[in-house]
């Protein structure tokens, strides 16, 4: 038997990705807010792959003066 067939009888190699479906882990709250005044909204979200948070007002994407 040549060295490449034993290492190849001898080990297996695998790749196991587990997905997750993305969800709240915590949500945001609904604020009501004046013209002009500063809100701050706080969410996490958990799933795999990481999911990624967009902020929207009527499907328009936010103009945020920061994320964090």
């Amino acid at each position: 038997m040549k060295l490449k067939e034993f290492i190849e009888n001898q080990f297996n190699y695998g790749y196991c990705c587990i997905l997750a479906v993305p969800e709240f882990s915590e949500e945001p709250d609904n604020k009501v807010m004046g013209v002009e005044e500063d809100v701050t909204f706080t969410c996490k979200a958990r799933g795999r792959p990481k999911p990624d948070i967009e902020w929207s007002i009527n499907g328009v994407p936010a103009q945020c003066k920061s994320l964090i």
